[in-house]
């Protein structure tokens, strides 16, 4: 056992301090109770100077931790089976006294076994991320797992490939805690592997430039293979190489065609090969020339008048389907703006959706979003990615002088809609759409739902559309039924909307079968005589198009046929729109300008009459550049993040805007339009370099401006990455990201001052495979070592060696400092009461007892003894006793009563005899004297005792 301080140099205070105390305690008149407080303040200050220097003692401790670390990243994935050997094999050789724990780790580090006496490991059961290997971490750990008061070793099991972390330095932090490391080391160099070790292509090239692209390959056989290269996905090269052993290089040709990002891939095929992931490696480039733009078509021939123009003007165009529209950034990057004509948000798909945003609100990109009867409120804008993209609104529900609707929706119930595609039945369709068709209307608005099959019920009583939750609820109770009868429905919905007070009435009749006879013409012109529209949807080929395209017809309403059952909730939707006659503006009119924009620069005269426009409402922040004459944008645009969106309400097919098209000046006003969505030229200044660093991306910014720099970096998952970048130096900007996947990594760069962008510049980063699967950073042993030596440990092949040798004694550390504090808390206590409380009497007489206890406790006895001995000799009480006086005890008895008990007891002889008395006569003379006298002594002494 050995007594340790934290800080020894405290206990210097003892020497002054106790000198302090008993100088101060000589001053006025000295007592014992003085003397007393003196040594108890000097017991005070002594234990808050012990505790205040860390008193405890040490005692050495028999246990000892071994923390079994093993490496289970890639590069060791033929090596995990004998690790597990290694590891149960040690743990049958454990003696008394060791406790075991195991960790796995890869990128990141996982328990696999916690510290324990008796451990039972088959096999692992964690997963690390598999691309990294951090020894560090790993290392970090092992350290915080083992306990404080034992013996701490490590032993590490890996193959020294290190690729992110610094295991040196940890280890070199861990020697000083008294941990020692083993190493175990595992070779993973494969016997037979070729690898492409990089891409190279030139960081900068433009329209019209020719250059070489060079593909480095790293062999450790001698082999036959092809070599691939693909540019944008399409092969451009093939070449039947033979590889050395070692490094070999390779040369393809290529011309920039096109502006924009070019992405390269090199492929290998090798028959002999040990992994398959190195054989592909990924490059882009940025070339410089004419903006590419992508065009997306909702129906065919709707861009052909703008893709005039723009051909014209050397802004080369790309065109789209919804459906072929690519889905990932790293393909639309490559375009500099982005034009939906007339698109359905169904035809694009929410999954397209995160790479639009991304294209135009983190790479600065634009958008133009034109109308028709195919976009905005039609298609499906409302409440999703697209519309929060946009600078208006399509929901006109809060515009008051839209006029209140009364809408009927009838829904083929029959069994033949059971039928459907993708596990998706027609009637759960036919359900979705009417729930979505409700969300148009207003609290204003009527409506009723009425299903049918061989007989024609109401689903939702005609109401007012106030309460959507219970109206939806209630037309998802629709079940399917037997046949197929729709004029008792027709017939249903009429009575109800004749006498609706609703200023527009309309039906919409869904059916994907042949219905039973009945007056169906006669009804459809009771419905249109009565001001109410009816519309028809015919679902697949089965159904009756013509009955229902002459409905259509003689309801004033629009007829629908789609083989397509994903297309029903799109059409009820876009057809209760029209039923409110306040979505679609078909009207001539002027547009108004009613906001600024370099769009509409150069025309002070005017502009031509438009013929229609879809109804929108402007966002808080939009500029509204053009208006109807109901103060509706036509025109409107805004800064969506880094990029610029323009929205257009009218058409691009010339259904409206056919004075524009054959306008003169119409020409200029669409370049312009498209002029203001394309990022600016003048605005990229500097240069970005990006490196991989093992698990982290670094990035360098080299320019002129010297202000505030921050880039944005988009993985491949579409993950995005704020960087906030510090100056390295002079005109030169540094910071890092996070690389945890193969891929392409999308960066850009901007500087702003306060809220003005004033640089804004591009870049990326071609990630293809992890360094774990790279021969070039394989097997370092020399790592391994450095490990060891730092904490004096060593290379073992053995597990008979890891518990063989003890490690340096551990001492186990008891600290007194807790208990010290409260005791003299309670000293301190004492000592206010000693000279604040008036206790001189009692720890005087409490003092003066304790050295007589034991001498006073034998008097005592004696004179009990003699007590009882007179008692004994008084066999009669006196007349002057009373009965009850005899039962009590002596020391109660008067003092007269004892005195004349005694008299009583004096022989008779003492009056008679006048000589002088013999020796025999004065003893028995002095015996009653002698015998009262003992008991009046007793009587006191009794007494002093119970006080």
């Amino acid at each position: 056992m050995a007594i340790d301080f934290i800080n020894p140099w405290l206990l210097l205070l003892t020497i002054p301090v106790t000198a302090f105390i008993i100088w101060s305690s000589r001053h006025g008149r000295r007592t014992r109770k003085d003397r007393y407080a003196t040594i108890i303040r000097i017991a005070v200050a002594l234990l808050i100077i012990l505790s205040l220097a860390g008193f405890s003692f040490k005692v050495r401790s028999d246990e000892t931790a071994v923390v079994f670390v093993a490496d289970l990243s890639a590069s060791m994935a033929a090596d995990k089976d004998a690790m597990a050997d290694f590891i149960k094999q040690s743990l049958e050789l454990k003696p008394e006294g060791f406790q075991t724990g195991i960790i796995a780790f890869g990128k990141n580090a996982f328990v696999e076994q916690p510290i324990a006496q008796d451990m039972d490991f088959r096999q692992w059961e964690t997963i690390p991320n598999v691309h990294y290997t951090d020894i560090d971490s790993a290392l970090q750990m092992a350290g915080a797992i083992m306990p404080g008061d034992t013996g701490k070793r490590i032993v590490l099991m890996t193959d020294g490939n290190q690729n992110t972390g610094d295991a040196v330095k940890r280890a070199r932090a861990l020697a000083q805690q008294g941990v020692r490391v083993d190493g175990v080391f595992f070779d993973s160099m494969p016997d037979q592997e070729v690898q492409i070790t990089s891409l190279d292509i030139p960081p900068k090239l433009y329209e019209g430039e020719s250059y070489d692209i060079r593909v480095v390959i790293d062999s450790t056989i001698n082999v036959s293979a092809t070599l691939r290269l693909y540019a944008n996905r399409q092969l451009i090269g093939q070449q039947d190489v033979q590889i050395q052993k070692g490094e070999n290089r390779f040369v393809f040709k290529d011309k920039a065609d096109a502006s924009g990002i070019k992405t390269y891939e090199a492929n290998l095929e090798v028959d002999r090969d040990g992994v398959l992931q190195n054989n592909q490696m990924a490059a882009y480039v940025d070339i410089k020339g004419a903006p590419v733009v992508a065009v997306v078509e909702g129906q065919e021939g709707e861009s052909r008048e703008l893709m005039k123009i723009l051909e014209a003007a050397d802004i080369k165009t790309v065109v789209y389907t919804p459906q072929t529209l690519p889905s990932d950034l790293e393909e639309l990057r490559k375009f500099q703006g982005l034009i939906l004509c007339d698109v359905s948000f169904d035809d694009i798909g929410e999954q397209k959706m995160p790479a639009i945003d991304s294209f135009v609100k983190v790479l600065g990109r634009g958008m133009l979003v034109t109308g028709g009867d195919n976009s905005y409120a039609f298609g499906g804008y409302m409440d999703t990615p697209l519309e929060k993209m946009l600078p208006v609104d399509t929901d006109l529900s809060q515009k008051a002088d839209m006029p209140s609707l009364g809408l009927v929706l009838i829904i083929d119930k029959s069994g033949s809609m059971t039928d459907g595609q993708y596990g998706i039945t027609k009637l759960e369709l036919a359900k979705e759409a009417a729930i979505r068709s409700t969300e148009a209307l207003r609290s204003s608005d009527s409506i009723g739902v009425i299903s049918f099959d061989d007989a024609a019920s109401w689903v939702v009583n005609m109401q007012q559309a106030d309460d959507l939750k219970q109206i939806q609820d209630s037309i998802g109770t629709i079940r399917p039924g037997g046949g197929t009868n729709m004029y008792p429905a027709l017939d249903l919905a009429y009575k109800a909307l004749k006498g609706a007070d609703t200023k527009l009435k309309h039906i919409i009749v869904m059916t994907d079968g042949q219905s039973a006879t009945g007056n169906f013409e006669a009804i459809a012109d009771q419905i249109a005589d009565d001001g109410i529209t009816l519309s028809s949807v015919a679902v697949g080929m089965d159904a009756d198009r013509n009955l229902l395209s002459r409905l259509a017809e003689i309801g004033n309403g629009r007829y629908y046929y789609t083989d397509e059952f994903s297309n029903i909730p799109k059409i009820l939707t876009k057809e209760t729109y029209l039923a409110t006659q306040s979505y679609l503006q078909n009207r001539t009119f002027y547009p108004l300008v009613t906001g600024y924009s370099p769009i509409i620069s150069g025309f002070e005269k005017g502009f031509p009459p438009l013929h229609g426009y879809t109804a929108t409402s402007p966002k808080s922040l939009a500029n509204v550049v053009l208006s109807s004459d109901r103060s509706d944008p036509i025109l409107a645009q805004w800064q969506y993040g880094l990029g610029n969106v323009v929205a257009w309400t009218s058409d691009l097919r010339g259904a409206w805007t056919q004075d524009w098209l054959t306008w003169d000046k119409g020409a200029q006003f669409w370049l312009n339009a498209v002029s203001s969505i394309l990022p600016s030229d003048e605005q990229s200044e500097g240069m970005i370099q990006a490196e991989r660093e093992g698990d982290k991306g670094q990035l360098t910014l080299t320019t002129d401006e010297t202000t505030q720099s921050d880039a944005v970096v988009i993985a491949p998952d579409g993950k995005q990455q704020d960087i906030e970048l510090q100056v390295s130096r002079p005109g030169q900007y540094s910071g890092s990201f996070d690389v945890n996947e193969p891929g392409v990594y999308l960066i850009r760069v901007q500087q702003q001052e306060g809220d003005k962008i004033i640089n804004a510049v591009d870049s990326g980063l071609a990630v293809t495979y992890s360094p774990e699967y790279d021969i070039r950073y394989k097997s370092s042993k020399r790592l391994l070592e450095q490990v060891v030596d730092q904490t004096g440990g060593r290379i073992i092949d053995d597990p008979k060696q890891v518990f063989a040798d003890d490690v340096e004694p551990v001492w186990k550390q008891t600290e007194l400092s807790p208990y010290l504090l409260p005791l003299a808390l309670l000293l301190f206590v004492l000592d206010i009461a000693l000279r604040r409380l008036k206790i001189e009497a009692l720890w005087a007489a409490l003092m003066a007892r304790l050295p007589k206890y034991h001498k006073q406790r034998r008097a005592v006895k004696a004179d009990e003894r003699s007590a009882k001995q007179a008692h004994s000799d008084i066999d009669s009480v006196s007349p002057l006793v009373s009965a009850a006086d005899e039962v009590r005890p002596l020391d109660e008895w008067p003092e007269q009563a004892v005195g004349a008990q005694m008299a009583d007891k004096q022989p008779a002889a003492d009056k008679q005899t006048t000589g002088k008395p013999s020796r025999t006569d004065e003893q028995k003379n002095d015996q009653p004297s002698d015998i009262a006298s003992r008991l009046m002594d007793a009587r006191r002494t009794h007494r002093k005792r119970r006080l």
